[in-house]
C-alpha cells in the first residue's frame, strides 16, 4: 500500500461513459404521463417525438440535385411537340 501517492485518473471510453449515464437515468422508476385513459412513459414519448421530428425533417429537406448545367442537358420526357395522340 502506498501512502499519499498520486492517484492517476481512470480513463474510460466514450462507450463506457454513455453506459454509465444511461444506467443512471434508467436506474430509477419510470416517469409516466397520464391523459385520461392514455398512459405513456416519458422515455417512450421522447422517442416518438424524435421519430416524428426526423420524419417531418425528411419531408422538408430537399434532395441534393446535380449541377444546373447537367439538369438543363437532361431529357425532360414528353414535350408539346411529342404528345401522345388519343
Amino acid at each position: 500500500m502506498s501512502k499519499g501517492g498520486s492517484h492517476e485518473p481512470q480513463r474510460i471510453s466514450s462507450g463506457q461513459f454513455s453506459m454509465n449515464v444511461a444506467s443512471g437515468f434508467l436506474a430509477g422508476n419510470a416517469y409516466f404521463l397520464h391523459w385520461g385513459v392514455v398512459q405513456i412513459s416519458l422515455a417512450n414519448l421522447l422517442v416518438i417525438a424524435v421519430m416524428v421530428a426526423l420524419f417531418v425533417l425528411a419531408l422538408l429537406v430537399p434532395f441534393p440535385h446535380a449541377h444546373s448545367a447537367a439538369i438543363d442537358d437532361a431529357p425532360r420526357g414528353l414535350t408539346d411537340d411529342h404528345q401522345l395522340s388519343d
